[in-house]
């Protein structure tokens, strides 16, 4: 009996690879005897890789610009269908730097200006961003100059020795200025054309008249002022007569009139009587006094005596004068 041959069955699909992005696939085609189960034919076939599939873009690696520096950014593409991250694309995206944001002007640094040296400050712009400095300018004031103040005596003028006068700055007190004061030109003498004598040495003033209430028309003065301090009974020989300049007593004298012995300034029989008594030493009368001085009528040797007492009598009887200008012992 002959071999009755293969009943092919239905072909089947054996050792099936499924081809991915990169690599092909396979598959094999068999078929069998449906009797005996022997492979009878077997066809592989090829699946051809499927290649990537571009998944959406994503952003990586961002890095923000700031006012000086610029940023940046990758834009990456990936395959939708690999397991693994395949990337795709890379591009880097550059971003400008922003620059800075210029905020409201400051004033820093200020010194100020005074009466000789010039102040300054800076105008500074500061980024509020970033907080950085944008711009600084140096602006300069103008020294202000000093202002007049008083002038103030810083030196009194003396008799014949300048004084000083000082401006200082009402601001700074420095001194802006100073003028001389001129020396002042003081003095006391006789009056010209009259028989005054001023006896500067000695501090006496005699050569006058009786009836006397002060030296005007006797005196001549500038510079100063004159103060009289009378004597117990007026104005007459005692008196003394100060020349003040600046507040002080510049000069000092004292009145003689020969014969006034009671310093009234008038030569009666008062004094006849009182230089009796110093004549018989009833009243002590020191010597180179004014009473001593005005009680020497006769011989002007300094000395009160009888003599003198005999002349003085004589004055007051009318029969004699006496000359107020004599040499004083």
């Amino acid at each position: 009996i002959s071999a009755e041959g293969h009943t092919e069955g239905e072909a089947v699909v054996e050792n099936e690879v499924a081809a991915t992005p990169t690599t092909d696939g396979s598959y094999d085609t068999v078929v069998y005897c449906s009797v005996c189960g022997e492979e009878l034919s077997r066809k592989t076939t090829v699946v051809p890789a499927v290649g990537h599939e571009a998944a959406e873009a994503v952003e990586e690696n961002r890095k923000d610009a700031t006012c000086t520096e610029a940023g940046s950014y990758d834009v990456v593409v990936y395959c939708s269908c690999c397991e693994e991250k395949v990337e795709l694309s890379r591009e880097t995206i550059t971003v400008d730097a922003l620059g800075h944001t210029e905020g409201e002007a400051v004033v820093e640094n200020k010194v100020d200006a005074d009466c000789v040296n010039a102040g300054s400050y800076d105008t500074v712009v500061y980024c509020t961003v970033c907080n950085e400095e944008v711009s600084r300018e140096t602006t300069t004031i103008d020294a202000l100059g000093h202002t007049d103040g008083e002038w103030v005596v810083t030196k009194e003028a003396e008799v014949g020795v300048a004084g000083e006068e000082t401006l200082y700055c009402a601001v700074c007190g420095e001194v802006m200025e100073t003028k001389e004061i001129p020396a002042i030109s003081a003095y006391f003498r006789a009056a010209e054309g009259t028989t005054t004598v001023v006896d500067k040495e000695k501090g006496l003033i005699y050569g006058l008249e009786e009836y006397l209430y002060d030296l005007e028309g006797f005196v001549e003065y500038e510079g100063g002022e004159v103060e009289y301090i009378e004597s117990e009974n007026g104005f007459g020989t005692g008196t003394v007569v100060n020349f003040i300049v600046n507040g002080e007593v510049y000069e000092s004298y004292t009145i003689i009139i020969f014969g006034d012995l009671t310093g009234d300034g008038v030569i009666d029989t008062y004094d006849t009587a009182k230089l009796a008594a110093i004549a018989n030493f009833d009243i002590e009368v020191e010597e180179g006094s004014a009473i001593a001085i005005a009680a020497d009528v006769a011989e002007n040797d300094g000395v009160a005596d009888t003599y003198d007492l005999a002349k003085l009598y004589q004055v007051v009887n009318g029969d004699t004068t006496i000359s107020q200008v004599q040499e004083i012992a």
